[in-house]
């Protein structure tokens, strides 16, 4: 009888044990989420009533790799770039004629992100439809035809400049077959302030010059498609 029972509760710990790992598995697993997105930028640099770099809003592509670590909760990193985005010199003063300048831009993102999702994940290791995303990353601003005025610049290299930052959104999935589904996202970029060699020497070329960036807040709207766990 006692080596009955000793059977009994060896194979009720194996059940046990292999359902764990079966729901450990389900909320685990390996997502890449191929993306689009509209990229509405913050102003890069500024001096109040002198001039401000403003950039304007471009279509955004990306590529984004997430990890599961438990059914609410995952890791990912991701990367994108601009495409045909262009960046406005604009004259703040009372006198000021709009932009007096223009740049062709481009500004790659590489970030890290932390995937939160409220609802868990469905019973087939799905995940639910809503997810809180929090990351950060660094984007590299590249200068490119640089026209001032009626001087065209040159040593673009030396405005290109790193700007750290950090996000916070929403991402909504709509599920379109097992294992793919439709995945729209918003996202508030808050910018901690570009630098460059290029920009020091502008303001060191006219007086009284001080263009500055300082924290900045831009917004991402996409949607892509995602596939796997």
């Amino acid at each position: 009888m006692r080596k009955q029972l000793v059977l009994v509760a060896a194979g009720a710990l194996s059940l046990g044990l292999a359902g764990t790992a079966t729901a450990q598995s389900k909320g685990q697993g390996l997502a890449i989420v191929p993306f689009g997105a509209f990229n509405i930028p913050a102003v890069l640099a500024t001096q109040a009533d002198v001039g401000e770099l403003q950039p304007k809003g471009a279509p955004f592509v990306g590529l984004q790799l997430e990890m599961g670590l438990s059914k609410t909760m995952s890791i990912g990193v991701g990367g994108g770039i601009t495409m045909g985005q262009s960046l406005d010199f604009n004259d703040l003063s009372s006198s000021g004629t709009g932009a007096v300048g223009t740049a062709d831009i481009a500004s790659p993102r590489i970030y890290g992100l932390l995937s939160i999702r409220p609802g868990g994940r469905r019973p087939t290791g799905a995940v639910t439809p809503l997810a809180i995303e929090i990351g950060g990353g660094v984007a590299l601003w590249s200068f490119d035809k640089l026209i001032v005025g009626s001087s065209v610049a040159t040593q673009l290299s030396t405005w290109s400049g790193t700007e750290p930052f950090a996000f916070a959104g929403l991402a909504y999935n709509l599920p379109i077959g097992p294992r793919a589904s439709i995945q729209l996202f918003g996202r508030a970029l808050g910018g901690f302030g570009y630098k460059s060699t290029g920009l020091d020497d502008f303001n060191a070329s006219v007086s009284g010059l001080e263009l500055k960036s300082k924290f900045n807040l831009g917004f991402l709207v996409g949607a892509g498609i995602r596939v796997g766990r």
